[in-house]
């Protein structure tokens, strides 16, 4: 639960930072790897730099993300 609630808090705040945290949607599973959903809003640099961010954090286990029921990122990252 530990590194759920990590990894969470850092999803959390990078949406924050980058001003998308009511056009994206996530879930982190108890392993902290996380699948995060972009609303069609969110411009294609945009997503690319929060997710490379995500996948930075030592805090995060890897990430998918996906836009328009489309897979924008593969798992990588996965440790």
């Amino acid at each position: 639960m530990e590194t759920q609630n990590r990894a969470d808090a850092v999803v959390a705040g990078v949406l924050f930072e980058y001003d998308v945290d009511d056009a994206a949607s996530y879930n982190v599973h108890r392993d902290g790897s996380v699948v995060i959903k972009f609303a069609a809003s969110v411009p294609q640099v945009t997503y690319t730099q929060i997710v490379d961010r995500l996948r930075a954090s030592d805090q995060i286990n890897g990430v998918r993300a996906e836009q328009g029921g489309r897979e924008v990122c593969k798992l990588s990252g996965y440790r």
